[in-house]
């Protein structure tokens, strides 16, 4: 790990939940590149294998400005938003929507009259959009907890979410959802939303024509029963488009498992990772222990590969949206250190905050 290191560059913060789910990838490509330059020694950090890597002053601040929300306590409340965060969700969903289908249209796909699942629809400001722009049916799902094991208040090592937190952030939900149907009417009424966790899904097979995600396969436990479920809910010549941020990448360990040096969540295994806490952040242990062991998992792209081709899905696309300024501050001594951990990871999976997959099923 180098000592001293010139610049890197970090694409915007998802600072809340909402900000988070309303379209990650259109608020790096239109962030300003920036340039983080360390000025401010703060420490060092031994491993487990006694390497030893240097902790900066204002790293964590620069790659995720908005981390020290996540670590205040929570009164587990989910807010309708105000008329402001509002109206930028719905631009957020809808530019990035835009977006998505136009590639869609020159892979020469068409969500138009056709039945779609998104997964891991939070607001549901994405699924409103995706009626709007022409889809049949929309079906939101999504899993609370998710949610409720990244409030401070409720993370313990071991957590168990309750029935009764379940229903809680369930309620909060359905409102805020209830919210952006009568702010987006648009073929609103062609929205639906069920409690499902893809995971472990209830729902029919071979019901959908197209299945979304945005920002969520770098946040589900077993990615290999997702992508098989996948398969099972697509029908026949159905297509899966996925837009994601890997764990792997500058800003992979999202607010509350960014370190204080770059890659740190990458560079160290999960016993060296809860070491760093407790050395160095032991007020937040245990969410971001909840929030590393449960709400992130460690896909490799080359991972996805091999599980999407197993689950009988034929990938017609994979673009990687890689920075360069990323790859200015990556060493082969960093790349070298995260492979002693995660052999399938390229400089790929470091230097690109943003991957998109296609997938179809064949007939």
């Amino acid at each position: 790990m180098r000592k001293h290191l010139k610049r890197f560059l970090a694409p915007l913060a998802k600072k809340t939940i909402l900000a988070a789910k309303a379209g990650g990838f259109l608020e790096r490509v239109l962030t300003e590149t920036k340039v983080f330059t360390p000025t401010h020694k703060i420490g060092e950090f031994s491993n487990l294998n006694n390497e030893v890597f240097p902790l900066y002053s204002g790293y964590r601040d620069f790659v995720v400005p908005g981390w020290r929300g996540m670590t205040k306590p929570d009164s587990g409340e989910l807010h309708i938003p105000d008329s402001i965060t509002a109206s930028k969700a719905i631009a957020l969903a809808e530019n990035s929507t835009a977006q998505t289908l136009r590639f869609l249209d020159i892979m020469g796909f068409s969500i138009s009259g056709k039945n779609v699942l998104e997964i891991g629809c939070y607001d549901g400001t994405r699924s409103f959009s995706l009626a709007a722009a022409g889809a049949g049916k929309v079906l939101g799902s999504d899993v609370t907890a998710y949610y409720v094991r990244q409030t401070i208040s409720q993370a313990e090592e071991n957590m168990t979410v309750s029935a009764t937190q379940d229903k809680h952030y369930r309620n909060g939900l359905d409102r805020i959802r209830d919210y952006y149907k009568a702010t987006i009417p648009h073929r609103s009424g062609a929205v639906a939303f069920a409690d499902d966790d893809i995971s472990e899904t209830s729902l029919f097979p071979e019901s959908y024509d197209c299945i979304f995600s945005f920002e969520v396969l770098e946040h589900v436990q077993n990615p290999e029963k997702v992508f098989r479920n996948i398969g099972k809910l697509l029908k026949p010549g159905g297509f899966a488009f996925h837009e994601y941020n890997p764990f792997f990448a500058m800003n992979g360990g999202h607010s509350l498992c960014t370190l204080d040096f770059p890659w740190g969540h990458a560079s160290l295994s999960p016993a060296g990772f809860k070491a760093y806490l407790q050395q160095f952040r032991p007020a937040e242990i245990n969410v971001a222990w909840q929030f590393y062991t449960h709400n992130l998992n460690r896909m490799a792209v080359a991972d996805m590969h091999t599980f999407s081709a197993q689950a009988g899905l034929k990938t017609l696309s994979c673009i990687f949206w890689p920075e360069h300024a990323h790859m200015q501050a990556l060493s082969n001594e960093t790349l070298c250190t995260v492979n002693k951990i995660y052999p399938n990871v390229t400089i790929n999976d470091l230097i690109s905050p943003t991957v998109w997959v296609l997938h179809v099923k064949p007939t």
